[in-house]
């Protein structure tokens, strides 16, 4: 009697976990995809759209071992969850390889979110612009300004600086 109902509270417990991440991965997942097509039509900015793009994978990677575990568990399946975990444990070690790979190039990382903070601040930030907006909430809760520093803004359509050819 209590192993079957510690077995039976385990496969809702699952089911509960997987359903709140696939609803997590559901709404990155459409969120995202709308985005992308936003930006398609508009064409305003590639580093957003490789962003929107991260995400759109993010809601991907989150839908289907999410899925999986919700079928796996109402149904018992063992080869939905054997499914499940090796899924699992493909994103853990993609994480474990991200993470070396973040820290082993962080200097050329580093280099590129500078170039494009100095980028963005210098060349498209305009009062009114969604830009602006990103970049002020950015500044507002990292409690910092620009990307080096204040004198950042020195060289910004913001501060009046105009690029003479």
């Amino acid at each position: 009697m209590g192993v079957k109902w510690c077995f039976s509270c385990l496969k809702y417990l699952i089911f509960t976990v997987n359903f709140m991440v696939f609803l997590l991965g559901l709404t990155i997942f459409c969120l995202s995809t709308w985005l992308v097509a936003y930006e398609q039509i508009y064409k305003s900015n590639q580093s957003v759209y490789l962003v929107y793009c991260i995400l759109l994978s993010a809601g991907t990677f989150l839908l289907i071992p999410s899925f999986l575990g919700c079928c796996g568990a109402v149904r018992e399946s063992a080869c939905l969850l054997g499914t499940f975990f090796f899924l699992l444990l493909v994103l853990f070690l993609g994480e474990i390889i991200l993470t070396v790979l973040l820290y082993v190039q962080e200097p050329l990382i580093r280099e590129a979110v500078s170039f494009n903070v100095e980028q963005t601040i210098s060349e498209k930030y305009e009062n009114g612009s969604n830009t602006a907006a990103a970049w002020d909430i950015i500044q507002t809760q990292l409690e910092c300004c620009g990307g080096d520093g204040p004198l950042d803004w020195r060289k910004s359509r913001f501060s009046g600086y105009q690029v003479h050819h």
